[in-house]
């Protein structure tokens, strides 16, 4: 069952209660965008969707595994560490600014200068669940070409 984040109560609870995703990493993402081509080629071009899935393990008993829902993305970036550096969150942000969520796994979050940081995403809406049966390194979102 989604969760959705709505007031800055929501926000403060679910950061409280997941401890602001210290000692979590990023698993795995998908993002759908809504637009594809038909079997007849033609394309239905629009990112009617701009889905944003964020799959993040946790190193606790409670929820251990937590799916993020990003909807109406406006914004994603990543900039993931090399293979010689760890890949923890050792805190994040979440802040609700003019209608928008800014989630980015780092703390004190500066809206005002968002180009400088490892992964951020600024969406319409967030919703998270728990999926904690899906720790390990089994993949979460299949990829059906295989």
């Amino acid at each position: 069952m989604w969760n959705k984040i709505v007031t800055e109560s929501d926000i403060s609870n679910f950061m409280r209660d997941i401890n602001s995703f210290s000692d979590s990493c990023i698993k795995e993402i998908r993002y759908v965008s809504g637009g594809y081509v038909n079997e007849d080629l033609s394309m239905y071009a629009h990112n009617s969707k701009r889905n944003l899935y964020i799959c993040i393990q946790r190193q606790y008993n409670t929820f251990s595994t937590i799916e993020l829902m990003f909807q109406g993305v406006y914004k994603f970036s990543m900039i993931p560490r090399n293979g010689h550096k760890d890949c923890v969150i050792y805190d994040s942000s979440l802040i609700k600014k003019r209608n928008l969520y800014y989630w980015a796994d780092y703390e004190d979050l500066d809206i005002n200068n968002i180009e400088e940081y490892g992964t951020l995403v600024i969406a319409e809406q967030i919703y998270w669940r728990n999926i904690n049966t899906n720790l390990g390194n089994k993949e979460v979102y299949i990829n059906n070409l295989e």
